[in-house]
């Protein structure tokens, strides 16, 4: 608890410092009325994908990056699928069996309170937010529209593909986004300080740790 609300805090501050060292943007769209926004004007011949967004990579490289986290997703759903249920509590019986019967019922009912173990709900759920975050964070976009994209990955998860298997949850649709925001944002403002100065060997080990996506975008230099 007391490393959460520490995360909580530097998050805060990071969002109050305008030296960010990774955010590419001149200024933070507070609104979100906008979320892919183009920094200079355009032909309007241009393909769709060539497009810019707000931190000047194409649509396109975008798109490659949240497909190529869909597939680790999938990947990960297919490991679940064949692992003990007692794990996820899905109801026993192929998949082929009961997926479009489950999708069904996601999409035509409300999401429900689950009974998951503690440690799905409030470690896992929050650490895979946290990555969804970073994902868009350390690649220059703000706070908020990392936000954004963390809720719109888990509410992709919940209604997209575990609801071929259960209902969609209360508390993941709550929980990932929230909490991934705030140990997301707040690893983000640890690696900016320690980045400051260079990482010494002990900072690259933490720094892979708390926060891989800034160790595949930028490296340890």
């Amino acid at each position: 608890m007391k490393f959460l609300i520490a995360l909580l805090a530097t998050s805060i501050y990071a969002n109050t410092n305008t030296d960010d060292l990774f955010l590419k943007e001149k200024e933070i769209d507070l609104s979100m009325k906008v979320y892919f926004e183009n920094e200079e004007p355009e032909s309007s011949n241009t393909s769709i994908w060539n497009k810019k967004t707000s931190t000047g990579e194409t649509l396109g490289k975008f798109m490659q990056r949240d497909l190529i986290l869909a597939g680790v997703s999938l990947a990960n759903f297919v490991r679940l699928v064949h692992a003990d249920r007692s794990h996820t509590l899905w109801k026993e019986g192929a998949f082929e069996d009961q997926a479009w019967g489950n999708l069904k019922q996601a999409w035509s009912k409300p999401p429900v309170w689950d009974k998951d173990p503690w440690a799905m709900n409030y470690v896992a759920h929050p650490l895979n937010g946290a990555l969804y975050y970073q994902v868009s964070r350390e690649k220059g976009y703000s706070a908020w529209k990392s936000f954004a994209y963390t809720a719109y990955k888990s509410t992709f998860w919940e209604y997209g593909i575990e609801a071929t298997m259960e209902r969609p949850s209360i508390q993941d649709l709550i929980v990932t986004p929230v909490a991934g925001y705030i140990l997301g944002e707040g690893t983000h403002y640890l690696t900016k300080q320690m980045r400051k100065n260079g990482l010494n060997t002990f900072e690259k080990v933490i720094v892979t740790i708390i926060n891989p996506m800034n160790v595949i975008y930028h490296g340890y230099h």
